[in-house]
């Protein structure tokens, strides 16, 4: 009888090693968790920026970083997650692979990608081709054709969104990757940022414009500008900027800088890509310019292929007092859209980070889909500012 008892415990014990040991996740098997620990279950935050490095770009070397925090992101997306992904550019190898690895998996994809003009059309068309063949519903891979008043229009958002993401120390949930940079091997080689968080109200509202997006893919006349607060410090904007089938006469960067009021304690940094042009372009240059004759301290870094009119007023901010540097287009490239503001904004002191997919020009005001991001007193901004420096000093 003791025999017998002893040996029911021992068998016993055996299925509860065993059964413990199958609780474990295998640390090869992407978002299977940390290294075959039981991954938390409590939702973990993520809130980070990625710069690409300016070392690299200003030797005309690739910085993969933000592509390859994308492709960890994907790789440890699980079973029944959904991904939205909206994006002008998409031929960047490992980001394919690893978006049809993810379905392979059994996540849900669902993507954008811009097919309005020639250039994006032959970037472009072997994802397109590739993933056509690969998803079968509910995942699906939609084109965007924009040509809202003008031929040139085009769906110029990057974003991704991960409803679930098993990372090695625990699950994060409702993941924005927001980002200027275009999923390709050449822009690999650009001065680029990216923000990744968690926050269900944000990735709601860039859900939101994905919906809105794909139910207006092939005809953007009707859509319509929006503007989403996530809480009490972040803002999207979802351009263009239009009501009714037409601009509303707006500018959502001039509406930040008029919020500035105490010049004296007011600090804006740009470093801005090539696309800053037209009217629109000279009068964010010249509401910079004001804010430098009015005593606040502002700092460009562009380009030297921006609009000729816009570098003359550039230089007029320079004669003011204010830092400009004209990168050389044929030595580095710039591909962000940021503004940082450190001053007395909306009448109390604050730093802010505006960053996106929206140049200072035009057509990414009235008619290009974009988007912009407001982070106020972000935990990033000191990131932000202190990229901007290393800018300041490499390039």
């Amino acid at each position: 009888m003791y025999v017998t008892m002893k040996l029911r415990y021992l068998v016993l014990g055996l299925a509860l090693l065993s059964a413990g040991a199958c609780s474990k996740k295998d640390p090869s098997v992407p978002g299977s968790g940390n290294n075959g620990q039981t991954t938390n279950t409590d939702p973990v935050t993520v809130d980070e920026s990625i710069f690409t490095d300016p070392g690299l770009i200003s030797t005309k070397s690739s910085s993969t970083i933000i592509m390859d925090s994308l492709v960890k992101y994907l790789s440890y997306t699980p079973k029944g997650a959904v991904v939205y992904i909206n994006v002008f550019l998409f031929s960047y190898p490992p980001v394919v692979s690893a978006v049809k690895a993810a379905y392979v998996r059994g996540v849900q994809m669902k993507v954008i990608i811009d097919s309005s003009r020639d250039d994006s059309r032959s970037e472009n068309d072997a994802t397109i081709k590739l993933l056509e063949s690969t998803f079968q519903s509910p995942s699906e891979i939609l084109t965007t054709d924009n040509e809202i008043d003008a031929t040139w229009a085009i769906n110029h958002s990057k974003y991704v969104l991960f409803s679930e993401v098993d990372l090695p120390r625990g699950i994060a949930k409702n993941v924005v990757f927001a980002t200027s940079h275009n999923f390709t091997l050449g822009q690999t080689k650009m001065i680029q940022d990216a923000v990744v968080m968690t926050n269900k109200a944000l990735y709601d509202a860039f859900v939101d414009n994905w919906e809105q997006l794909a139910t207006y893919a092939k005809d953007m006349q009707d859509y319509q500008y929006t503007v989403k607060d996530a809480g009490d410090s972040i803002t999207a904007f979802f351009f263009p900027r239009r009501k009714d089938g037409k601009w509303d006469g707006g500018d959502t960067i001039l509406d930040q800088l008029a919020e500035l009021s105490d010049y004296s304690k007011d600090t804006v940094r740009v470093f801005m890509a090539s696309t800053w042009s037209g009217a629109r372009g000279v009068n964010i240059a010249k509401a910079l310019t004001d804010l430098e004759k009015k005593g606040a301290r502002v700092e460009v870094i562009t380009m030297s292929d921006i609009d000729a009119s816009v570098i003359t007023q550039l230089n007029v901010l320079s004669g003011a007092g204010g830092y400009v540097k004209i990168m050389d287009v044929n030595k580095e490239v710039d591909h962000s859209k940021v503004m940082l503001i450190k001053g007395v904004w909306d009448g109390s002191m604050q730093r802010i980070v505006l960053m996106g997919s929206e140049n200072y020009g035009e057509g990414a005001l009235k008619y290009n889909n974009n988007f912009l991001l407001r982070l106020r007193n972000s935990s990033l901004f000191a990131s932000y500012w202190n990229y901007y420096e290393k800018l300041k000093i490499t390039l």
